[in-house]
This record gives C-alpha cells, structure tokens and sequence, in this order.
C-alpha cells in the first residue's frame, strides 16, 4: 500500500530546485510503491513532466501529488498512463 500523506509536508522536508531528478524520482518513487511503475521525471522550461504507468487514476493523481509535496518545481504535464 502507499504512503498517503494526509497533512502538507512541512518546508524543511521540501526539495529545492536545484536537486537532481535522481534523487526526487527516488524518494518519489519509494512513496508511491508499487502505486506507478516506469517513473520517469523529465525537465522541461523549468518544470517537469511526470511519465510512467499506473492501474489506476488514483495512482496517476496520487504520484502528482506527492511530486508537489517534495518538490517546488511546477508540475508541466502528467503524462503517466493509466493501464
């Protein structure tokens, strides 16, 4: 089951932009669980676009959100597929 974060993330647990998509694809990644699978964190004209593949569209919105949480990079486009 994933990690679903019911109260905001304080600051200090914030990724800044400067961080690597490495390192945020894997705390994301270790949020989510088997939640989405592929991940794939993509920057683009100072955002980033989600891809990856989920069986739900909760798993989708789920991934959009904890991204959001960690991190204060726009989210530009969730393409993760729902299969």
């Amino acid at each position: 089951m994933p990690m679903v974060l019911a109260t905001p993330m304080e600051s200090s647990n914030m990724v800044s932009r400067e961080v690597d998509l490495e390192t945020l694809q894997t705390r994301l990644e270790a949020a989510l669980g088997s939640s989405v699978r592929e991940l794939r964190l993509i920057r683009r004209n100072g955002g980033v676009i989600l891809q990856g593949r989920a069986s739900s569209f909760y798993g989708k919105q789920l991934a959009q959100t904890i991204f959001m949480r960690l991190c204060d990079l726009p989210v530009l486009a969730n393409e993760i597929e729902v299969r």
